[in-house]
């Protein structure tokens, strides 16, 4: 089975529930009828704000993307006493970065439209309203609040997955739920070195990466949904902290 041939399908039972969800607004009085002659302007328009959009999404997603690196680099500085640290990889970055992008190129769309069109602009929302199936407004509120809250909630992710391991101890990123956690190495049993690990699937993945073991049962690994393992990096790291809890390294198959 080919999943893009459901992408139609998916399409339009989406617009469906948002014509049965959020109907239309009726196209109030507000002058006399459309000419065909503003008709003609306003679809050239309407075509105009479809490349706006593409190129305001494109322009802004980069603009949140360095944005994010500017905090990201705030918040990974390491700090006193921390020797090695751990974070996501800074490209996933780029997925809250293009969902924000998307949802701020509908507003950066919609002022330019107000400002080159002016006075003609409520007569462009009668046109846009006489076409329209669903409300399109209600519809990029709803989702800018939904985006928002996904990517505040995926950056608060992203923050709490950072580890730094240093003299002093583990502070250890917990990811989810949010919080930090500072473990002495006195609470270590093991750190391992292993070749594998099993995918939700029940997979057996050949991929090595270091995992370090406490005496609760929890156990830390340098692989990660959101980090890709750097091998030399991560085995100085965990050579590091070997040493500190004064335990040699295990290969585990």
């Amino acid at each position: 089975m080919h999943p893009e041939l459901l992408i139609p399908v998916v399409v339009a039972v989406a617009f469906a529930l948002l014509r049965w969800l959020v109907p239309a607004k009726k196209t109030v009085d507000d002058g006399p009828p459309l000419t065909d002659e503003e008709r003609a302007v306003f679809r050239r328009w309407e075509l105009a704000a479809v490349g706006l959009f593409v190129l305001f999404a494109v322009a802004l997603g980069f603009l949140w993307f360095g944005a994010f690196e500017i905090l990201a680099a705030l918040l990974l500085s390491q700090g006193p006493g921390a020797a090695f640290l751990f974070a996501p990889d800074t490209e996933s970055l780029g997925i809250p970065a293009v969902f924000l992008g998307v949802v701020t190129s509908l507003l950066a769309t919609e002022l330019f439209l107000r400002a080159a069109l002016r006075e003609r602009h409520a007569r462009f929302e009668r046109y846009s309203r006489e076409k329209a199936t669903f409300d399109a407004g209600k519809v990029a509120v709803g989702l800018g609040w939904g985006v928002a809250v996904a990517v505040l909630v995926f950056l608060g992710y992203w923050a709490s997955s950072v580890t730094r391991i240093g003299s002093g101890g583990i502070e250890l990123g917990s990811g989810w739920p949010l919080g930090r956690e500072r473990i002495p190495y006195e609470r270590v049993r093991a750190v391992q070195l292993r070749a594998s690990f099993r995918a939700p699937n029940g997979n057996l993945i050949a991929r090595p990466h270091h995992a370090i073991v406490f005496d609760d049962g929890r156990e830390w690994t340098t692989r990660g949904p959101l980090r890709a393992p750097i091998p030399e990096a991560d085995a100085q790291a965990m050579a590091f902290a070997a040493r500190r809890a004064g335990l040699s390294i295990e290969q585990v198959p």
